[in-house]
């Protein structure tokens, strides 16, 4: 989730991940298989992981640097970064397999990015189904909040000059959590329109699957209706009529087309979009 943030890292085989958490719960003096279900996303899902996410509770500023200190003892200087509240550290990984290539690079070493933020939330949040489906977390967290976008809202009459209503209640899905907010234009001192709205957050986070899954589609929907991006379409087709489905999917188009405008390494369309999202993106005449 950091990205490279440290140089000369590849990626780790699901064999390698253990042995390898273990020398790093040793050197932060946590207790043995304490990170194992800390982990996020597909580590340890597919047989290949790029990196290691792990989520850490919430701490003070000084255990954060108690830990940073203590992993650049153990790995060096060059190896550990902290990157705003996330620690970034290039580690050896413990019985290494050279012959396993499967996907590469393979370099012996493999980034562990530490997240400190609300456990529960976060691996809701970062949850990935692993080869279940074809596609990728972002794919998914792109759909919740396209859906999240359209649940109880509330829109003013009135528009800025942008087009965009003044005033708007909705609920709002992100890594920091998922709650309802209030959307709205400001003006600057000389009565033009600023660019940005601001978010004025009015509840507290929802944590819970089972608690997003029911505000989002209703009583009748599971935890297991956000598993991935396929079993969040077909809960879209299931329990909205087909007015409030176009919305959504064309919301959802528009999403992934303004991430691939920012993206330079990912085209969320490469991976095949169906055909409900691919009527909405729009089409290259070259």
């Amino acid at each position: 989730m950091g990205g490279n943030a440290v140089p000369g890292v590849g990626t780790i085989h699901k064999t390698e991940i253990a042995p390898t958490l273990r020398v790093i719960e040793q050197i932060l003096g946590l207790p043995g298989n304490e990170l194992d279900n800390r982990l996020l996303g597909s580590v340890g899902k597919k047989d290949y992981s790029g990196d290691i996410d792990i989520v850490m509770d919430p701490v003070p500023h000084e255990k954060v640097m108690d830990f940073f200190n203590k992993l650049k003892k153990a790995y060096g200087h060059h190896s550990v970064r902290k990157t705003g509240a996330m620690l970034n550290i290039s580690a050896p990984i413990e019985n290494y397999d050279e012959s396993l290539q499967g996907r590469l690079p393979r370099t012996g070493t493999v980034q562990v990015d530490f997240i400190f933020g609300k456990v529960a939330f976060t691996k809701l949040f970062h949850h990935s189904p692993g080869n279940e489906s074809i596609y990728k977390g972002v794919h998914r967290n792109i759909a919740i909040s396209a859906i999240a976008g359209f649940t109880e809202r509330t829109e003013s009459v009135e528009v800025d000059d942008q087009g965009r209503p003044v005033d708007k209640l909705r609920w709002k899905w992100g890594p920091q959590g998922f709650c309802k907010v209030r959307r709205f234009s400001r003006k600057n001192e000389n009565g033009d329109w600023l660019k940005s709205q601001k978010d004025e957050v009015l509840s507290e986070s929802l944590t819970t699957g089972k608690e997003v899954a029911e505000k989002l589609f209703g009583q009748d929907s599971t935890e297991a209706d956000l598993n991935s991006f396929e079993t969040v379409l077909a809960a879209v087709k299931k329990y909205f009529d087909i007015e409030k489905q176009n919305k959504v999917f064309k919301q959802i188009a528009k999403n992934i087309e303004e991430f691939n405008a920012r993206s330079k390494k990912t085209d969320l369309t490469a991976y095949g979009l169906p055909s409900e999202i691919s009527q909405f993106i729009a089409k290259d005449d070259k």
